[in-house]
Parts: structure tokens; C-alpha cells; sequence
């Protein structure tokens, strides 16, 4: 009896774990096609630690400032802005992580005349903002 009962408990187990394994290369595909769309999508989408320090940026971001994620990772975010949109884009990354407030606003690349739309989204998690989440459209030939 007790070695049905064990034997029972191995079958259940080993279909647990069948099913753990299909789930898991499900997840697999899924998080692939995400990050393949997160790639290709003509936005830049990047993350910035709370100190304002970019810590990813996805391949049309990178394409965007011919840079690559090794060179931009670490970079403060608001070094990419020319000094006259920096005070304007503090007031937003403070909303952004104090308030857990999603903001927009406009500005100017440092480098060339191009200009930007972005976005802060805060990522909060228990109550608390952990990172903030940008999305960055290159707005320099729109009317």
C-alpha cells in the first residue's frame, strides 16, 4: 500500500514537472517575441536606475544615438539634453519618482539640433518606484 501510494505521488510529480517544463519553454518563446517587438519598435525604450543613470536601451534607441548598450549603460540620462531642457526634465524625473507620476516633455539633443518627445514611467512595485521606464521618439522632422 505504501508503495502505491509513493509510486502515485512520483507519477504526480513527474507531470508537474512535464507541465513545469512546457510552461517554461512557453515563457521562453513569449519573453523572445516581446523582446524581438521591443527591439524593432521605431521607439527608443530604455530603463534609468533612480539616480538617473541609464542602465538598458533597446536597438532602435541605440541605433538612434549610434551607440551601443555597452557605451550608454551608465550614462546619466539627462546628459543627452541640452542645458536649457535639463531644468524642465528634472521637474518630470521628480514627479516621476517621488510621486510615481507619468510625465511627457520635449527637448533638444546636446549633439546637432535634433529634437526629442519622452516620456518618465515610473516602474513602481509595492507601493515604492524602483526604476523609471523612458520612451524617446526622435520628433525632429514633424511639423
Amino acid at each position: 500500500m505504501l508503495n502505491t501510494q509513493v509510486n502515485q505521488i512520483i507519477q504526480k510529480m513527474s507531470k508537474s514537472l512535464d507541465k513545469l517544463r512546457e510552461l517554461t519553454a512557453t515563457l521562453q518563446t513569449v519573453q523572445h517575441n516581446v523582446q524581438e517587438v521591443l527591439d524593432f519598435l521605431p521607439l527608443c525604450i530604455h530603463t534609468i536606475s533612480l539616480d538617473g543613470k541609464i542602465t538598458s536601451m533597446n536597438k532602435a534607441g541605440l541605433e538612434m544615438i549610434n551607440m551601443k548598450e555597452n557605451e550608454v549603460c551608465g550614462l546619466d540620462y539627462m546628459s543627452f539634453a541640452k542645458d536649457k531642457d535639463v531644468l524642465e526634465m528634472k521637474k518630470h524625473w521628480n514627479n516621476a519618482i517621488n510621486k510615481g507620476v507619468t510625465t511627457r516633455f520635449d527637448f533638444t539633443a546636446t549633439e546637432g539640433n535634433r529634437k526629442f518627445s519622452s516620456c518618465f514611467a515610473p516602474v513602481i512595485v509595492d507601493g515604492e518606484v524602483k526604476k523609471v521606464v523612458g520612451f524617446t521618439l526622435d520628433i525632429t522632422n514633424k511639423s
